[in-house]
């Protein structure tokens, strides 16, 4: 297959990607684009300039966005089941499980409890905006989080 024609044929799939608006297939779309552009001599810059034009916005915000949203897929949310007690909370004879200490659960060793792509996994060329999105994230949870503490401790104070 012709450079160009295999360069094109990636910025079709990650156009298909984007209009399905899932991270992961934006995500792979991606990956497979940049190899494509690696192995065929085409610089990021040029192949963002490509992407930018087929997908008649900001490639880069997209792709991003995409990986900001990419979860590990050895867990759910960061847990994993506890293995001693199958993800119960006990043991034999009724007694809370020792590992998890009564939770079911245990953090996950694979992305270390965050739910997170692992940041191995992510492009070099946007990993600093990934983890600033995903720091700002955090931050507009833990505030909205603190406003709702804040809220029920005033409501205590009123009532």
């Amino acid at each position: 297959m012709e450079v160009a024609q295999r360069i094109q044929d990636e910025l079709d799939a990650l156009r298909e990607a984007v209009a399905k608006r899932e991270a992961e297939p934006i995500c792979l779309a991606y990956l497979a684009l940049r190899k494509a552009a690696a192995e065929n001599g085409v610089k990021l810059a040029e192949m963002f300039e490509r992407a930018d034009e087929i997908l008649s916005l900001s490639a880069s915000d997209v792709i991003v966005s995409a990986f900001s949203h990419r979860h590990c897929f050895m867990c759910q949310d960061g847990a994993v089941s506890c293995k001693e007690c199958k993800g119960t909370g006990f043991v034999e004879g009724g007694g809370k499980c020792p590992v998890c200490d009564g939770l079911g659960s245990m953090p996950c060793d694979f992305c270390q409890g965050t739910g997170w792509a692992a940041r191995d996994m992510i492009p070099p060329e946007i990993t600093q905006d990934i983890l600033k999105r995903r720091q700002l994230a955090n931050v507009k949870d833990d505030l909205k989080g603190l406003k709702r503490m804040i809220d029920k401790l005033n409501a205590k104070k009123a009532g």
